[in-house]
């Protein structure tokens, strides 16, 4: 994992000037999200994940996997107040 975000880091360097202004808007939203991304995400999940591969077979844990869209709608729905119906709790599977 590290070497992909190192080579897509570097690959990408030159595209930043494209990007738009290099900072923009802070608000808490835009601060919250970095902070769950950081905090959750990495500091969590992945070495979540990792131990869990550490410790079981990825055989195993590969269903897993598939149930990321899913928690993708779940989490939208909890924390971003965002609708839930039914055809978005299906919208995963597609």
């Amino acid at each position: 994992m590290l070497y992909q975000l190192v080579v897509s880091a570097v690959f990408l360097l030159p595209f930043v000037p494209l990007a738009g202004p290099i900072l923009r808007d802070v608000t808490p939203l835009a601060t919250g999200a970095l902070l769950f991304q950081a905090v959750y995400v990495v500091a969590f999940t992945y070495v979540l994940w990792f131990w869990l591969m550490r410790r079981y077979p990825a055989s195993g844990l590969s269903s897993f996997a598939f149930l990321t869209p899913a928690f993708g709608v779940l989490c939208a729905g909890l924390v971003l107040n965002e609708p839930l119906s039914p055809i978005a709790s299906l919208g995963h599977w597609s």
